[in-house]
């Protein structure tokens, strides 16, 4: 059933296949050795970028979970092969979604290792990568480098009030994530939308013991990927 209120099955359908049309003609390049030292690591970050907006295409197409857990594992299994020093939806949303299905410890050992190569050491990394463990720091306004995320300090700090920090969180989410290179793209005559979701909304919810019923109104809430973890912890 389609997640997404935005597009069409037939429109998420035709993206998807043009990402692994993309991710074919790619790869095949790289093969055939048709591509330029000083471009590999350029075709191959957008390899990954296809993958990863495929997947999440196919969450919003409404595939079955386990289709995803296939998906999740091709993106990861080969390492994290993209620039995240820009923006936080890349690195948070991977995270997460690693979080919310039950990815193998050796996938998130990946992204654990990307990020220290990257020298990326963010609360918010650490506390999702440790399921909940709360780092021993906690950032101060006008430390973290992309605010908004500060926001999820109140369901850290005051776990009473997770649902309503959460809740927050999400009614602003969408306004807040403009730096983003997606932003908007439901809008765009490229067809280049893929979904908008708050996956670490929905791993905080998750590894806090949210009630997910409680959060099921709220757009950009992945309810469904919520339950996913509950029954299978």
């Amino acid at each position: 059933m389609l997640r997404d209120q935005l597009k069409t099955e037939e429109y998420f359908h035709n993206f998807i296949a043009r990402e692994e049309n993309r991710i074919n003609r790619f790869s095949e390049c790289l093969s055939d050795g048709k591509v330029a030292q000083k471009q590999i690591q350029t075709v191959k970050e957008s390899i990954w970028i296809c993958k990863f907006q495929k997947l999440i295409a196919k969450y919003s197409l409404g595939v079955p979970i386990s289709e995803l857990c296939y998906e999740y594992e091709k993106l990861i299994e080969n390492g994290i092969i993209s620039d995240w020093s820009v923006g936080y939806f890349e690195p948070v949303a991977t995270i997460s979604l690693g979080i919310l299905l039950h990815a193998d410890e050796k996938y998130m050992s990946i992204i654990k290792d990307h990020l220290r190569q990257a020298e990326q050491k963010e609360w918010l990394f650490d506390f999702l990568l440790s399921y909940g463990e709360k780092p021993a720091y906690l950032p101060k306004d006008g430390v973290f480098p992309m605010p908004f995320y500060l926001r999820l300090c109140n369901a850290l700090n005051n776990d009473e009030d997770a649902i309503v920090a959460i809740r927050n969180y999400l009614s602003d989410w969408y306004r807040c994530q403009s730096y983003e290179y997606w932003y908007g793209n439901d809008k765009s005559d490229s067809d280049t939308y893929f979904g908008y979701w708050s996956f670490e909304a929905g791993a905080l919810a998750a590894i806090l013991g949210v009630d997910p019923e409680q959060l099921k109104d709220k757009k950009y809430f992945p309810k469904d990927l919520v339950d996913y973890y509950n029954q299978n912890k």
